[in-house]
């Protein structure tokens, strides 16, 4: 099977997991309240798909990340309706 291409820019290639998961969860916690300039929004789409790319090519397999941000389809919670 082939991987998709790695598209990221090489300064987010070169942060480390840790960091790109603190950075996206930061913005999927705000998203659903304030309004994600588009740079922003460019930021949080770039680093999900850094995080997803690892997580394709990491090995051993069984070891790779499997939270919710490193796992597609990604969802849109701010798009869901809220049960409560």
């Amino acid at each position: 099977m082939r991987t998709a291409r790695r598209r990221s820019p090489q300064w987010i290639r070169d942060l480390s997991s840790n960091e790109l998961h603190a950075l996206a969860h930061h913005f999927n916690h705000v998203r659903p309240t304030v309004d994600l300039s588009d740079r922003q929004e460019w930021l949080f789409d770039t680093l999900i798909m850094e995080l997803e790319w690892r997580r394709r090519t990491f090995r051993p397999a069984w070891a790779a990340c499997a939270c919710m941000l490193c796992i597609p389809p990604f969802p849109d919670y701010h798009l869901v309706d809220d049960p409560f």
